[in-house]
């Protein structure tokens, strides 16, 4: 299987972002949103609104600190980043088997990845399913580590 996992937040910008996410109660919408016709049968979690101030804000966050990690852009050559989505689940929501759209309007994304920004301690489930040709492996990681894997693997999240 073909994965990095590093450590991307430490805990100052964890705690800033989990503090603003809390908050903003009225700015999660259905994850059905943004997904394609196959991914939307099996997408059931709360997405915050791509256009908010919030998500621009902690997207432009994200996106300078993978690109300006040695060892991401060692691994993954990232040359830009199409986009990311603030996600959440509530309990008995899930987001079943799936793959990320390779090709977007603003180009090919190869890699897809996932940031873990709660303590794996203190909720239950939500772990990340990724299925390769012959294996299928599950992370919950610590908060504030990025996985990144390829985004034709199958995968999921559990409930």
């Amino acid at each position: 299987m073909n994965y990095l996992i590093h450590k991307l937040l430490n805990s100052e910008e964890l705690v800033i972002l989990r503090k603003n996410l809390d908050k903003e109660k009225l700015l999660w919408e259905d994850g059905k949103q943004t997904a394609g016709k196959q991914a939307a049968l099996v997408k059931n979690n709360l997405q915050l609104k791509r256009d908010s101030d919030l998500s621009i804000k902690f997207s432009k966050l994200i996106t300078k600190k993978i690109l300006s990690n040695e060892l991401i852009k060692s691994f993954a050559l990232p040359k830009k980043i199409h986009g990311t989505i603030f996600s959440k689940s509530t309990r008995g929501m899930k987001y079943g088997s799936h793959i990320d759209n390779p090709y977007m309007p603003s180009g090919r994304a190869d890699l897809s990845f996932t940031i873990f920004l709660n303590y794996k301690d203190n909720y239950e489930g939500g772990a990340l399913s990724i299925e390769s040709f012959n294996s299928e492996k599950k992370f919950k990681l610590n908060a504030g580590e990025i996985i990144i894997y390829p985004s034709t693997y199958l995968h999921s999240v559990e409930e």
